[in-house]
């Protein structure tokens, strides 16, 4: 017997959401004849076996965003520029300025947490950094960990080139890290002249649409299956289901838990922005 995977259909925002799963069963046709002939009682009674496919349509109510927002570290210094909310910002571009000097993306998993120069001990820090300085053409070299003549002069340049003094040190308060290649200014959260405040929240660059579901969806769902989204502009994608979370981790309210959900990303993001109803 074989089996295809369901296929569900996604409404986003306001718009409905049907989901149709769909699975392969067997029947068989009724016999002519529940009982043989005399002439053929020594044969057997025979029936054809024919496969069919069963669908089934569940409808849910599915949120078009950029995710959970999260708040920026608190600047180091006075706040001098500002992001716009709606704002893209990429590797190596200006998030906001502190002290009048510029606070760049990098990519990282996780923060810097040191002043890095000649001399610092060989670490990941030093490495993620060196990963940052190649991928914006500073440093034509592999990440080796060890800060060295290379790495300083690479700083140099990187320091030159955003117009701050070329120290050929590392400062973590000179950058913001994020584990993307870039960052949505989702709001502002601090005014111009703020001394050590957050100056923004942030999230995705990456619309998705995501919907709760009953513990029993969750665990028939599986990451990769067909999706079809209908969008509140009423166009239609055809997309595949990226994550499916069980839920169950504590909000902190209570006794009160995370329902389980289920998450489509979209591959034409210009589609997805101009149907409008993003949350």
């Amino acid at each position: 017997m074989s089996r295809r995977r369901p296929r569900w259909a996604w409404a986003v925002a306001a718009v409905v959401l049907v989901a149709a799963a769909v699975g392969a069963a067997w029947y068989f046709r009724a016999w002519e004849a529940l009982a043989p002939r005399p002439a053929e009682a020594a044969e057997p009674v025979t029936a054809a076996v024919e496969m069919a496919t069963l669908t089934t349509q569940v409808r849910l109510s599915g949120q078009l965003s950029y995710g959970e927002a999260a708040p920026l570290p608190a600047a180091a210094g006075t706040i001098t520029v500002l992001p716009a909310a709606g704002e893209t910002v990429l590797v190596g571009e200006r998030v906001y300025e502190a002290d009048g000097a510029p606070v760049v993306l990098f990519r990282s998993s996780r923060p810097f947490w040191r002043e890095l120069s000649v001399g610092s001990s060989d670490a990941e820090d030093i490495r993620q950094l060196q990963s940052n300085l190649a991928a914006l053409g500073f440093l034509d070299a592999k990440p080796t960990g060890r800060y060295g003549s290379l790495t300083r002069q690479a700083v140099h340049d990187w320091q030159k080139s955003i117009g701050v003094p070329r120290t050929g040190g590392f400062s973590p308060s000179s950058v913001v890290v994020a584990d993307a290649p870039g960052i949505r200014i989702e709001r502002t959260t601090a005014r111009l002249g703020e001394v050590d405040a957050s100056p923004a929240t942030y999230t995705s660059t990456t619309l998705r649409a995501t919907a709760k579901l009953t513990a029993a969806q969750a665990r028939t769902l599986a990451v990769g299956t067909p999706i079809a989204v209908t969008l509140p502009d009423g166009a239609s994608i055809d997309a595949e289901l990226a994550a499916v979370d069980p839920g169950g981790l504590p909000t902190g309210d209570g006794d009160a838990v995370t329902p389980p959900t289920a998450t489509v990303e979209f591959e034409d993001q210009a589609q997805v922005a101009d149907a409008g109803a993003v949350a």
